[in-house]
């Protein structure tokens, strides 16, 4: 059934909606894709590096024109030599030349040099007419037609004598051969004539070889007597030519490369000019939306890295691929460098070429015309077509859009006024395209602004000679890119790529142009200041970076790795050099307790098959520190390091943001007091102790029911089973290890002792064996009494020798004798005084200010008001700065005991600590007693601003050892409160719970019947040096066999981010610190920038906030230099000195990286202030961070700086040193290379 109509339906109106819609849908569609395709990353920046090289072909083409002066007498000088020739042949042919001659004379005279341009171009002239003389011409035809027909007589010559020569040597052949037949039937009168003809056809071909030869002669003959005249003027025209060809040789070439590039019409020429030629040829056609799709200008390049996978989680046969040439396509052309790049938007040198290239097409007419043959013409020069096509096809549109409406109107027809556009719109479009062909070729070179970031993106790597160089040591096609700088190399977009900002002012920068750099992998791309961290995954060595004297091709890296050394990371930290038998960095591992030097050969070589660590503890021994200082010195020390000297390597534990007693809850504000007088009282007592023999090591060594002593009586007695007899062993081995570090001037008398102990132990053990076999086979005691007789002898010797080597281990005081260089006693008298005089004399002579500084080297001796010793400088910091020794070893009125202490030190460091650095000088006790009188006699002019922090109230102490005590086994709050209940109560633990704790527990000395508050005091001590990890660094009694308590680093460099306990690390860095756009700079540094800013005409929103950051210090700097200033200035300048050194600056990058929750930020607030994220963490006190703070530049004031000078310096060198560190770890990815 026909459908029917509605009423108020209209057909074609809706039509035409639908047909209007579709269209802007359809436009619509194209105009994004249109906008899509000119926002593509890979696609725009590849363009414009077409740009780019284009123009730097222009200009390096042109930098090769000789200047047109050099040409112009190179041509003159030709064109006179040429005239030379023509009238020596004339004068070869006995022409009359004179008149020619005369006028050739006279032109030669004219320099073209001193000429203006209209006498020049008389000289052109005079010179054209001279060339086109009649006479001149005829003659030069006759002579170079004589010259070509003894040419062609000689070539004949030459050829009938070679012929004449084959067929004579080919037809002595044939006689030789017929000869050799006819031989073996002997000589008749047939082979007679045979002979006779060939002898005569030979002779025959021999004269005529010699008549062909006589002829090449008299024709060379003749031809040299003829070439004689002209040799002289055609060497000279020959050396004109050269010097020419040698001023237009490079600009030649680059004409040449053009033309072929051009004639091959390849899309991608593999030279700069080609490139160029290419590039305005043809690339410029497709770079837009559809048209590219039939000629795509632009690739994704890619590099495939088989032998570097993506990772350890990946599959290992998923290679890296690595497609960052993409974008950086000019990272490898030598050609393409910074500079270059940054002078293209110079629009005066642009004016400057451009002359320049109108010039090179006048040298290309020229040199044309005057009959050179080039290989281009002046069209492959460079240039942009211009000539105002723009304005005419404006013209021509506009004229067809008038035509069509005036049509259209007269006709009254709506279809011949679009008809008359359409095909006035095709013909104006092809019109334009003629013009625009046609065009002839302005010679312009246009100038290319790039911005910094483009700049970098297209300029070659700043050390092709070390990377990316196919003849570097790590070329492109097997190391790419993401090997050194991490990031996402599949990526062509640079948000994907995982780009790092350098800086604060490039992150926003970067997040104007790309609305910030987001990328979903954990493994974004170094920042350029870390980027030698990669280093570290080849050059696990580390010091093979530094290739010639101190220079370092990883600077950076290499400064970390020597911060890591001399501070001692890894007594806390462990650094493994190996993974499963490969290698995978840099191996720093403390080594082994007692160091491998002090251990028998036999112990030895078996420590080796181990693979022990080789990295000396750091700190000094503390064994002896009872006999150096006092418990309240060590004290503050412990408090204050810094205070004390600043340059230490000793971190602070103390005192930081988090942990001073106003930060802390009121539960924990005592803590710092208590542990740190625990602390000091353990490694006194300890000392003392061992000095004595009676420490705690050692005591639960020998003593108790599982102690040495008892299982050797059992030993002896009745045998042991085959754990007890490893627990002996062990023990023993413990006993040896112990005597080693508290005796190591004995070690050879150890190690002896030992050896005899351990084969006593074994020969009673074989004993113990054989009786118990008796005993289980029924043997009567009767039979037994020979065997258990064999007991005796060996049970005595056992206890003899285990009585030598405990004395062995106990140390001799230094008050009772001195060891000299050789390990021998020496004798020195307690009451003999030394000469302070000779001391400082020796001191500076004997070498010491090579690894220390004194501020007494720095002034001159002087006695009686004469000078007896000048100053030195003393810089040095491989050792400890001096000082302030009187005040470390003296502390109390024992004066002559320091001085011992320190005699034995020169004379021996070894006997305090053995593996000091500190080398035997080879002193005289004499010289060593002058050096330790004038050292000890020297006091510091700072005093030490820190107060002794006291002892703690036994209320404290308990609270404090309460807190350790509840983490020990087996003890809950139940047990806690009833062993060590609050107060001053002393309660102590049951012996019979005693019983049942290890043998080296701690929590032996509360036992109920010795607890005491000096027994707290050493509990809370020796649990707190546990907790903050001292015996890292330091040799402590009661530490013999701890581990590291530190993260480890062998791989913490691709830790992924979401295990870092960020905390609150970026709120407190906020409250705490002054942010600043850039590092922080030095005074020179700051001065220099400021008037770079101040010059600047521009400055954009991050230059002007660093220009006031810049002027504020400018300012501070010029108070502190007047000396004018009055007390109102005086009092502004200390008021904001105070307020600068108040200032901590932190750089704004590292923020924003905290606040990303990326591993630099984390790695560099924990460097900087590793208690920051204990801020706002409610805590129990040894679940505190244990981490220190260090000084890792150890920076010292140099002689007259400013207070505001040291401040900003000292502020920098740390930044340097803190991002130095933080490349080594970054570096530390524990992953062995291919």
């Amino acid at each position: 059934m026909a459908s029917i109509p509605e009423k108020n339906r209209q057909p074609k109106t809706i039509d035409l909606f639908i047909a209007v819609f579709c269209g802007w849908m359809i436009l619509y569609a194209l105009s994004w894709m249109w906008h899509d395709f000119s926002r593509y990353h890979a696609a725009t920046t590849q363009h414009l590096f077409r740009d780019v090289e284009a123009t730097i072909a222009q200009r390096q083409m042109l930098d090769q024109m000789p200047e047109m002066g050099q040409l112009d007498n190179a041509c003159h000088a030709i064109r006179l030599a040429k005239i030379e020739v023509s009238l020596t042949y004339g004068l070869a042919l006995n022409r009359d030349m004179s008149i020619l001659k005369t006028k050739f004379d006279e032109l030669k005279t004219f320099k073209l040099d001193e000429l203006d341009s209209v006498n020049r171009a008389k000289l052109e002239r005079r010179l054209t007419v001279l060339e086109a003389d009649p006479a001149l011409r005829s003659a030069t035809a006759q002579y170079l037609a004589r010259r070509m027909e003894l040419q062609v007589r000689y070539d004949r010559a030459k050829e009938a004598y070679r012929q004449s020569q084959t067929t004579l040597e080919a037809e002595t052949k044939k006689v030789h051969v017929a000869l050799a037949d006819a031989a073996p039937f002997g000589r008749t009168e047939a082979n007679a004539q045979r002979a006779a003809i060939a002898e005569s056809r030979l002779a025959t071909l021999k004269a005529q070889s010699v008549t062909a030869q006589e002829t090449v002669d008299r024709v060379q003959d003749e031809k040299r007597r003829f070439d004689e005249p002209l040799a002289p003027v055609e060497k000279r025209l020959a050396e004109r030519e050269a010097e020419r060809n040698k001023l237009t040789e490079a600009f030649d070439r680059y004409g040449k490369v053009a033309t072929s590039a051009a004639d091959a019409s390849t899309s991608q020429p593999a030279t700069t000019a080609g490139i160029a030629k290419a590039t305005e040829g043809q690339g410029s056609r497709y770079r837009r939306p559809l048209l590219d799709f039939f000629s795509s200008s632009t690739e994704v390049r890619e590099i495939a890295l088989a032998d570097w996978t993506a990772g350890e989680r990946a599959s290992q046969n998923a290679s890296r691929t690595d497609r960052c040439i993409t974008c950086h396509q000019g990272i490898d052309r030598a050609e393409f460098e910074r500079a270059m790049l940054g002078k293209l938007a110079d629009t005066d040198e642009s004016k400057r070429l451009t002359v320049k290239l109108a010039a090179a097409r006048q040298q290309i007419d020229k040199r044309t015309a005057s009959g050179e043959k080039l290989g281009f013409s002046p069209e492959n020069l460079p240039g942009d077509r211009q000539g105002g096509v723009g304005l005419c096809a404006l013209l021509l549109l506009l004229s067809v859009l008038v035509a069509s409406v005036c049509l259209g109107m007269l006709e009254q027809s709506w279809r011949v006024g679009f008809w008359t556009l359409v095909v006035g719109l095709v013909l104006s479009t092809m019109t334009t395209a003629g013009l625009a062909y046609l065009m002839p070729r302005v010679p312009q070179v246009k100038a290319l602004a790039l911005s910094p970031g483009q700049i970098t993106q297209y300029c070659v790597h700043p050390r092709l000679d070390l990377f990316v160089g196919p003849n570097s040591p790590h070329p492109m096609a097997k190391f790419g890119c993401v090997v050194c700088h991490a990031g996402q190399g599949a990526s062509t977009e640079f948000g994907g790529a995982g780009h790092s900002p350098h800086d604060a002012s490039q992150a926003a920068l970067w997040l104007q142009q790309y609305g910030g750099v987001t990328s979903g992998s954990s493994d974004p791309m170094l920042a350029a200041r870390f980027t030698e961290a990669a280093c570290l995954k080849c050059h696990h060595q580390v010091t093979d970076l530094i290739v010639k004297g101190n220079k370092s091709e990883a600077p950076r890296l290499v400064q970390g790795y020597q911060i890591a050394q001399e501070l001692g990371c890894f007594g806390c930290h462990d650094i493994n050099g190996t993974k499963e038998g490969r290698h995978v960095g840099p191996d720093m591992r403390l080594e082994p307790s007692p160091a491998l030097e002090l251990l028998s050969v036999t112990q030895r070589e078996k420590a080796k098959s181990y693979q022990p660590g080789s990295m000396r503890k750091v700190g000094p021994s503390l064994r002896r520190l009872a006999e150096k200082t006092s418990e309240e010195w060590t004290r503050k020390w412990v408090l204050d390091p810094r205070g004390f000297r600043d340059d230490t390597k000793m971190p602070h534990f103390y005192n930081l943001a988090t942990n001073r007693p106003e930060a802390l809850p009121d539960n924990q504000k005592a803590f710092p007091q208590a542990e740190i007088a625990a602390i000091s009282h353990y490694l006194i007592t300890e000392s003392k102790n061992s000095l004595q023999g009676a420490d705690f090591t050692r005591q639960m060594l020998l003593r108790g029911k599982s102690g040495l002593e008892s299982l050797q009586a059992r030993l002896v007695q009745d045998g042991l089973d085959q754990s007890q007899m490893q627990e002996l062993l062990d023990l023993s081995q413990r006993m040896t290890d112990l005597a080693l570090l508290s005796n190591p001037i004995a070690a050879r008398l150890i190690n002896d002792l030992a050896d005899q102990q351990r084969q006593l132990q074994q020969r009673l053990g074989d004993i113990a064996r054989r009786l118990a076999d008796l005993r289980s086979r029924g043997t009567p005691e009767e039979s037994m009494k020979a065997t258990l007789s064999e007991r005796a002898v060996p049970a005595a010797e056992l206890a003899e020798v285990t009585a030598a080597l405990v004395k062995a281990s106990v140390p001799v005081k230094i008050g009772d004798r001195l060891i000299g260089a050789d390990g021998r006693p020496v004798t020195l008298s307690a009451d003999e005084k030394g000469n302070d005089v000779a001391g400082r004399l020796l001191f500076t002579e004997k070498g010491c200010l090579a690894c220390h500084a004194h501020e007494g080297t720095t002034k001159a001796m002087k006695r009686d008001g004469k000078t007896v010793v000048y100053s030195v400088p003393s810089e040095a910091n491989f050792g400890p700065e001096l000082s302030r020794l009187a005040e470390k070893l003296a502390p109390s009125t024992d004066r002559t005991s320091a001085r011992l202490w320190l005699v034995q030190w020169l004379l021996n460091p070894n006997v305090h600590s053995p593996r000091t650095r500190m080398p035997i000088t080879s002193l005289t006790p004499q010289q060593a007693n002058d050096i330790a009188t004038w050292l000890l006699a020297h006091k510091s002019e700072q005093p030490w601003p820190v107060n002794d922090p006291g002892q703690p109230s036994l209320n404290n102490l308990v609270d404090l050892a309460r807190v350790y005590l509840s983490r020990a086994s087996g003890v809950g709050s139940k047990e806690l409160d009833q062993y060590m209940p609050a107060g001053e109560k002393l309660v102590g633990i049951p012996p019979e719970r005693v019983a049942t704790m290890s043998r080296d527990a701690d929590e032996r000395i509360l036992a109920s019947d010795i607890i005491s508050e000096t027994a707290i005091k050493w509990y809370v001590g020796k649990k707190a040096i546990g907790k903050l990890g001292c015996y890292g660094c330091h040799d402590i009694p009661g530490f013999e066999r701890s581990a590291p308590n530190g993260v480890a680093l062998t791989d913490w460099g691709r830790k992924a981010p979401q295990v870092l306990p960020f905390e609150d690390g970026a709120a407190y860095v906020r409250r705490t610190y002054h942010l600043t756009p850039t590092a922080p700079r030095s005074r020179d540094e700051i001065e220099a920038r400021y008037k770079t800013l101040l010059t600047k005409k521009e400055r954009s929103a991050g230059d002007e906030r660093e220009f006031l950051e810049l002027e504020k210090m400018h300012q501070l700097f010029e108070m502190e230099s007047r000396t004018d200033l009055d007390d109102k200035g005086q009092d502004e300048l200390k008021k904001r000195l105070a307020q600068y050194t108040a200032e901590k600056p932190y750089e704004e990058l590292f923020l924003q990286s905290l606040e990303q929750r990326r591993r630099e930020g984390y790695l560099h607030l924990k460097l900087a202030e590793p208690d920051s994220f204990d801020y706002n963490r409610s805590r129990a006190w040894d679940e505190r961070l244990r981490m220190p703070q260090f000084n890792l530049a150890r920076t010292r004031r140099a002689k007259g700086e400013s207070d505001a000078a040291f401040k900003a310096r000292s502020d920098k060198e740390e930044a340097e040193a803190r991002e130095a560190v933080m490349t080594f770890v970054l570096g530390l990815e524990g992953v062995p290379i291919p």
